[in-house]
């Protein structure tokens, strides 16, 4: 088993239900109602560039997600799983409900349900630390050029941000409703949402050994977009995504509203935009959802 497999769920699943750095809570453009529909399904396809990062012997696979928002909408996470065969032998990583599993088995026994199937859960210690991940959401910078090795990377001006995490430096194109892409020079991860929900539930084991089971990813917390605590940073032009505007207010209590340049203000933290009220910015990873 690739004991870093799970680092890839993680990493992909953070970066959608990841509370932020200075609030320690999550944030959502637009008014959030507590309701999973609100959230999308996702698709992250994977592309590994380096043959000793081949997992199972694959270099492109997929990871599926589903939103789950808690029932008074003030949490969110993200369910997830990848599939892998090798050698007639089929693996799959699940994350249900914040508890990381493996399975294994004969490529005939794909449900993960019978018993020649075996299942185990992963230690919080096979993840990497979420909170670094957070840190690098939440200090991503606006790039007008990333090269990789690729070539230069094409994204359209003000949705291209550069984020390090790991001793790595990737770079993300937000591409409004269409998804995002992440690039490296390792991996190259592109993100899309989908139109309903795929199905995902947690491999059956002994109930005494789940019991045993760490909880390795915990929700984020939700404010919504009108909330006084709203707060971080983003251009203008990032969040448009071509809606009218007609739309947009100068408050932000308004469902869309354009933020004012604020000298004064240099972190953007919860609480200290000075002068006027239209002067407090919003997540710039608002525009990715």
């Amino acid at each position: 088993m690739k004991s870093w497999v799970p680092q890839l769920l993680a990493f992909a699943f953070v970066a959608f239900s990841t509370p932020t750095a200075s609030a320690g809570k999550a944030t959502v453009h637009g008014d959030l109602l507590a309701s999973s529909k609100d959230w999308p399904s996702l698709q992250f396809q994977f592309k590994l560039k380096r043959n000793s990062m081949k997992i199972h012997g694959e270099s492109e696979f997929d990871v599926f997600a589903n939103p789950v928002v808690s029932s008074d909408g003030v949490d969110v996470r993200y369910d997830g799983f990848a599939e892998f065969t090798e050698d007639s032998t089929f693996h799959k990583y699940t994350l249900v409900d914040g508890v990381a599993y493996y399975s294994s088995g004969s490529e005939a026994d794909q449900t993960d349900q019978t018993p020649s199937s075996t299942v185990q859960c992963l230690e919080a210690g096979s993840l990497p630390p979420l909170n670094d991940i957070v840190s690098a959401l939440n200090d991503a910078t606006v790039a007008s050029n990333v090269s990789t090795p690729d070539g230069v990377i094409k994204c359209s001006p003000g949705n291209l941000f550069k984020i390090s995490f790991g001793g790595g430096t990737y770079a993300l194109c937000a591409s409004g409703s269409s998804g995002a892409n992440i690039y490296g020079s390792d991996l190259d991860v592109a993100i899309k949402y989908l139109n309903r929900s795929v199905e995902i539930s947690a491999p059956k084991m002994d109930a005494d050994a789940k019991s045993e089971c760490e909880i390795v990813v915990n929700g984020g917390y939700l404010i919504p977009h009108n909330s006084p605590e709203n707060d971080g940073m983003v251009e203008f032009q990032s969040c448009a995504g071509g809606i009218p505007m007609t739309n947009f207010g100068s408050n932000y209590r308004n469902q869309f509203y354009v933020t004012h340049l604020n000298h004064a203000d240099t972190t953007f933290y919860n609480g200290d935009a000075l002068f006027k009220v239209y002067k407090k910015p919003v997540k710039w990873f608002e525009c990715v959802l």
